[in-house]
């Protein structure tokens, strides 16, 4: 049951058999992005198809998106690439900054690349990758799953 959605300007793939999709979290997108910075890093650890990292990208953050279904993480990829204008050259870099991960082995690599310690519980990430972060650049770390 392959369709498209059309949300925040944005086009989104999916087939409904193999992803999960709810259109009543758009206002809920709209607000957590509000608050990034445009030159956020975004860790997206259950990332889906892509509305909060398409969403985010858009704004100018840098965007690494996770999802361990295989095909939540093909849809996400496939509608980088569908909306692809909206990103200009940045798109490729959006697109192999997705992963297929296990979410503890996404939040460990991102943080290796950070060179933070893997021992502090993640309430303190923020701090702890500020405080690492040459450039300084804010990390915000989404964690939304579906309800069930």
């Amino acid at each position: 049951m392959s369709t498209e959605v059309k949300q925040n300007d944005l086009v989104f793939k999916l087939d409904y058999s193999k992803v999960y999709w709810n259109s009543r979290l758009d206002h809920e997108r709209e607000v957590l992005v509000e608050g990034f910075e445009p030159d956020s890093e975004i860790w997206d650890v259950f990332a889906g198809i892509g509305p909060f990292a398409l969403v985010a990208a858009v704004k100018g953050c840098n965007v690494f998106a996770n999802d361990l279904n295989p095909e939540s993480h093909h849809y996400c990829k496939m509608n980088y690439k569908l909306n692809a204008k909206k990103f200009g050259k940045r798109c490729e870099q959006l697109v192999a900054q997705c992963s297929n991960l296990d979410a503890r082995e996404f939040i460990r690599q991102r943080m290796a690349s950070h060179a933070v310690p893997l021992s502090y519980p993640l309430l303190e990430l923020k701090l702890i990758l500020l405080q690492a972060n040459s450039t300084r650049r804010r990390v915000h770390v989404i964690m939304n799953l579906p309800a069930r």
